[in-house]
């Protein structure tokens, strides 16, 4: 789902790259495999480059599926761009070019540090090699630039990391997080480039996030490559937050109210009612059944004394004449 650009911080000599635009991606399956695989609290911000079709698709699905062959993610995202054009590190920075990454982060697991060699940054093709020569047991290789000459340093020592390389098979232990437009800050920059060009940026963005000609996506990757303009994408961008969000509390309030021991809970309690129910009814019945026999018994005792009455008030009674003839 989509985001917005604005307050980059200025270039800095390590990478001379201003952030254009940074776009949020989410995928509840990735992440859930990302949480899964992760055996270990810590991670990392890594950054990863390559085609705009490569980029879709590690927007759509991640870095699962095993394509490319292996994952290399880059600490400086000038070296990404580096090792995605096959160009070399210290080639001179022309200005104004866009480019394109991804900045995932990353649970390495196991590493294994490899001194970089004569290749300063890796590409593709060395990338492959460091992670088809990964020893078993091993989930990463941190690739380090050997240590630069100087006093107290041996030839040969190992510097700061360059970047991580994971086998295609442990893509799961790494989670997109944003989609990033970068703009060089070179001499061609200052000279009348992208800045002080909109119409010339605005044709750069729109040719990356040009339509492909086949494939559909989902709506957050359409924001990013589908030719969204930026007020359209804010829009879709809160739209599906919203619906994520939706989605994930309606998810919790299932699981919260349907987990197989509150399932378990809900069905004896539901016994335990109609044991209940059953009791009280028999209760009631018996209740009924003796208030009838005591109603019974209490008829037949009036009726038994009305009988009593009428016998002793005909015995008590003279037959008329009977006096007259004594």
């Amino acid at each position: 789902s989509g985001g917005g650009g604005g307050g980059a911080p200025e270039a800095t000599v390590r990478s001379p790259l201003r952030l254009l635009k940074a776009f949020k991606v989410f995928n509840r399956d990735v992440e859930r495999s990302f949480v899964t695989a992760g055996d270990s609290p810590e991670t990392l911000r890594l950054f990863g480059s390559g085609t705009r079709e490569e980029l879709r698709r590690v927007v759509e699905k991640g870095y699962l599926g095993g394509k490319p062959a292996s994952v290399a993610l880059f600490v400086d995202p000038w070296h990404a761009c580096v090792s995605a054009s096959g160009g070399a590190a210290d080639e001179a920075v022309d200005g104004g070019r866009i480019h394109v990454l991804v900045l995932c982060r990353v649970c390495p697991g196991r590493t294994l540090p490899v001194p970089s060699g004569p290749v300063r940054i890796p590409n593709r093709a060395s990338a492959h090699d460091v992670a088809a020569r990964l020893p078993k047991g091993y989930t990463a290789a941190c690739v380090s630039a050997e240590a630069e000459a100087g006093e107290g340093e041996e030839e040969g020592a190992v510097g700061a990391p360059v970047c991580y390389v994971l086998p295609a098979d442990e893509g799961v232990r790494v989670l997109p997080e944003f989609f990033l437009m970068c703009v060089e800050a070179g001499d061609g920059l200052g000279r009348g480039g992208a800045d002080a060009s909109e119409t010339a940026l605005e044709a750069a963005l729109a040719d990356l996030t040009q339509a492909p000609a086949a494939g559909d996506g989902d709506a957050a990757t359409q924001a990013i490559f589908g030719g969204v303009d930026a007020e359209g994408a804010e829009l879709l961008a809160a739209f599906q937050k919203r619906v994520a969000e939706a989605v994930a509390r309606h998810e919790e309030r299932v699981w919260r109210q349907m987990d197989p021991e509150t399932a378990r809970q809900l069905q004896e309690t539901e016994g335990e009612v109609k044991r209940l129910t059953a009791t009280l009814h028999s209760l009631r019945e018996d209740i009924d059944a003796e208030k009838s026999a005591q109603e019974k018994v209490l008829r037949d005792f009036r009726n038994s004394i009305a009988k009593g009455g009428k016998n002793s008030r005909s015995h008590g009674q003279l037959r008329p004449g009977s006096a007259s003839r004594r």
